[in-house]
């Protein structure tokens, strides 16, 4: 694999882990094309459509970690090859975003996502900005401090600080002051 691509190479779910918090009736409707549920577990197991979603579901996860930068495609590999509880919450996440993933193939553009799909985006959100984390050694403190602050309060009166408004405009500026407190202006 190239050194430039972070992304895993499988997926942090199986059909199986699917089965077991989603109904299989449901999930083999959705995944046929033919209007025949799939009811075949073997088929379930082996399904392209199925197999495929959770391995882009697994992608979405992975965009929301890496951006936070503060995991890795080993950890996370890592944390699915486990045998613990943030294991089963990734998969969690994986198999409510593949459920979205799967209502949506049906085509229906006026379809509501799943609640499962909506409290796993609201989890990883969280997750990208600190405020969730998966359960790692150093990972425990890495919610940032944020404080929130205008431009005119800090930099108003000052050169420096006009300069900066000019470039920055009514787009906040994010400012590291250490490894875990950032200073949001606007």
């Amino acid at each position: 694999m190239s050194d430039q691509i972070i992304s895993s190479t499988t997926a942090y779910a199986t059909p199986a882990d699917m089965l077991i918090r989603y109904d299989k009736r449901l999930i083999g409707r959705l995944v046929s094309d033919t209007g025949t549920p799939v009811t075949d577990d073997f088929a379930l197991n082996n399904n392209i459509v199925l197999r495929t979603l959770l391995k882009e579901a697994s992608g979405i996860v992975e965009s929301y970690a890496f951006k936070g930068g503060r995991y890795t495609r080993e950890m996370l590999q890592e944390l699915y090859n486990s045998n613990t509880s943030g294991r089963e919450l990734l998969v969690s996440l994986v198999c409510a975003i593949t459920l979205y993933l799967l209502w949506r193939r049906r085509g229906d553009p006026n379809i509501q996502p799943p609640k499962d799909y909506v409290i796993a985006e609201q989890y990883l959100r969280q997750l990208e900005r600190g405020a969730n984390i998966f359960a790692f050694l150093g990972t425990e403190e890495a919610g940032y401090n944020v404080d929130m602050f205008s431009h005119n309060i800090f930099w108003g009166q000052s050169i420096v600080g006009l300069d900066i408004m000019r470039l920055t405009g009514n787009v906040p500026l994010r400012l590291g002051l250490g490894p875990n407190s950032f200073f949001y202006m606007w």
